[in-house]
């Protein structure tokens, strides 16, 4: 009568852990310290079905030997529990409980299929992203920045030029065409001898050293090429009648003019 009690405990406990979680886990769920049962047919060793660890509470590793080997795992765990079933019932319940909890935390930490794991930096930066609207957008008004921001280049470069001109005394279409392809900046300061006078530097590479050499000075180099855009230098008086005036090579006007036959609107 005891076998057969003790052989029904059995079935259902092995049915219970079926359902509730595979037998092959017992070593790790149920070894709480203490020795390690010996090799033979408390577990221990290699069984003939898989790979026993050895240690971990006498029944093998992986367990691949079928319900033999499951059963001797089985009755190895029940020994540690002096033959109480309910006892080692209740430890497998309560371990398998903890490990499906474990199951269900980790599975909502995992991003799902298809899904990339953020930081938290990196989760703040794409809900910084996300409010500045869809992609398109974005990328339309990034196009359109750069569209205005190289417009506004080329106006106040055009600008400059048209002033530089004006102080020279020369035509500003023609010597804007001169300029193409040449990378050279314009530096407008007041006279350092007489406040009410404008004067132009040009900033160049001389010896890989960034410098500025007044434009009378550097004009020189160009030459005979200066002719087709005015030719001589001038000075111009802020405020006053010379302003706009024609220097030798024949101006065409202030750099108002020239900007509003550009664009269609003067400087101001």
């Amino acid at each position: 009568m005891h076998k057969k009690l003790e052989q029904l405990a059995i079935d259902n406990l092995i049915q219970f852990n079926t359902q509730h979680g595979p037998l092959n886990r017992l070593p790790r769920i149920l070894w709480n310290g203490g020795q390690p049962a010996e090799g033979g047919n408390n577990g221990g060793g290699n069984n003939t079905g898989g790979s026993n660890s050895g240690g971990q509470g006498g029944a093998g590793g992986n367990n691949n030997g079928g319900a033999g080997d499951r059963d001797q795992g089985f009755r190895a765990a029940l020994d540690r529990m002096n033959g109480d079933a309910t006892r080692l019932a209740d430890r497998l319940y309560s371990e398998n409980y903890q490990q499906r909890e474990e199951i269900r935390t980790l599975r909502g930490q995992v991003p799902p299929q298809g899904g990339t794991a953020l930081t938290p930096e990196q989760a703040a930066l794409w809900q910084a992203y996300q409010s500045l609207g869809a992609p398109d957008e974005i990328r339309a008004g990034l196009t359109e920045r750069d569209t205005l921001r190289s417009e506004n280049t080329t106006f106040q470069r055009t600008r400059t030029i048209g002033q530089v001109a004006e102080i020279q005394g020369w035509k500003p279409a023609e010597f804007e065409t001169f300029l193409e392809g040449k990378n050279l900046d314009f530096v407008i300061r007041e006279d350092d001898k007489d406040k009410s006078k404008k004067v132009v530097f040009v900033k160049h590479k001389d010896n890989d050293k960034d410098v500025e050499t007044p434009l009378g000075e550097y004009s020189k180099r160009w030459g005979a090429l200066v002719e087709a855009f005015g030719g001589a230098q001038k000075t111009i008086v802020t405020g006053g009648a010379g302003s706009s005036g024609s220097g030798k090579g024949g101006g065409t006007g202030s750099a108002s003019d020239f900007l509003s036959k550009k664009y269609g609107k003067k400087d101001k």
